[in-house]
């Protein structure tokens, strides 16, 4: 009787392991699907950041004392508007 009781806590146990890593793996592969769209994301708007960066610095480096700079900085805004439209 005691061999079978240790044989069922036995299946029990592994039936139940199999279950949680079956759990764990789907988790990951869910994990993983959205690490890859978020790289996909990344990779697809990595020129926009680059621009969006270009267009703080420029606007952070501007003089707003200096209407030259200003000017400038209107020119350059411009330019960029009419390079996207």
């Amino acid at each position: 009787m005691e061999i079978i009781i240790e044989i069922y806590m036995y299946l029990r146990d592994g039936i139940k392991e199999h279950f949680i890593l079956k759990k764990v793996r789907k988790k990951f592969k869910k994990i993983n699907e959205i690490n890859s769209d978020i790289q996909n994301m990344y990779a697809e708007n990595q020129g926009l950041l680059e621009t969006d960066k270009t267009i703080i610095d420029k606007v952070l480096n501007t003089d707003v004392t200096n209407s030259h700079d200003i000017n400038e900085l209107y020119l350059f805004l411009k330019n960029y508007l009419d390079k996207t439209q």
